[in-house]
C-alpha cells in the first residue's frame, strides 16, 4: 500500500511517517531529505536563515522541485509498499494511495520546532510562518495546488493534544483497516 502524508511545518509528518511505516513494515521516503540532496549549499535545517535563504532560491528557480517531485514520484511508482512525507506528493500522484493530512496548532507547532531545534520560540514562529508561506507559493506557483482545500485526503488529524506514538497509532489502524467503497 501506498501512504502520502503531508502537513505544515512542525505538524509531525516526518516523524509520524517513519513510525507509521515502522509500525506496518512498509519503505519510508522523506521528500525533504530527497529535496536536500538536490541543492549545493549545506544547511542544518529549513527553519533556519540558512533554510529560508535556499527556500527564496527555489522560489525563483522550480527545476530543483520539480526533479524532486519527479524522483519521488518514481520512488512511488517503484514500492508499492512506502510511506512518503511530503509537501506535494498526495496531490501530485494519480494513482490509489492513502492520502494523509497532518495539521496542529500554530503554538503546538512552535513548541515543537523549538524543542527540536533549540531556538527562541520568535525566531521559530518566524521561520515556521516564512518556510510555509515560501513553500505554498512555491507549489501553488508549480502545481497550482490550493492547501486550503484538503478534499483529496482520506484521513484529516489534528496532532496537537496527541504523541507521535498515538498518532501513528492512529494512522496505522486507518491503513489496517482502510477500503474504498
Amino acid at each position: 500500500m501506498r501512504v502520502l502524508i503531508a502537513g505544515l511545518t512542525g505538524s509531525g509528518k516526518s516523524s509520524v511517517s517513519k513510525m507509521v511505516a515502522e509500525y506496518l513494515g512498509l519503505n519510508y521516503v522523506s521528500g525533504s531529505s530527497l529535496l536536500k540532496t538536490y541543492i549545493k549549499k549545506s544547511f542544518y535545517t529549513w527553519e533556519s536563515k540558512e533554510g529560508l535563504e535556499i527556500l527564496k532560491e527555489r522560489l525563483k528557480d522550480l527545476s530543483i522541485d520539480k526533479s524532486t517531485d519527479n524522483k519521488l514520484i518514481a520512488e512511488i511508482k517503484k514500492s508499492a509498499d512506502v510511506v512518503v512525507d511530503s509537501w506535494t506528493m498526495p496531490w501530485l500522484w494519480k494513482e490509489d494511495a492513502i492520502r494523509v493530512y497532518l495539521k496542529a496548532r500554530e503554538d503546538v507547532r512552535i513548541e515543537r520546532i523549538v524543542r527540536r531545534d533549540k531556538i527562541d520560540p520568535k525566531d521559530a514562529k518566524y521561520f515556521i510562518n516564512q518556510k510555509d508561506t515560501i513553500s505554498q507559493n512555491i507549489y501553488k506557483k508549480l502545481y497550482k495546488i490550493d492547501y486550503s482545500d484538503l478534499s483529496i485526503f482520506d484521513l484529516v488529524l489534528d496532532t496537537s493534544y496527541l504523541s507521535i506514538e498515538s498518532v501513528s497509532q492512529i494512522i496505522a489502524k486507518y491503513i489496517l483497516n482502510y477500503s474504498k467503497v
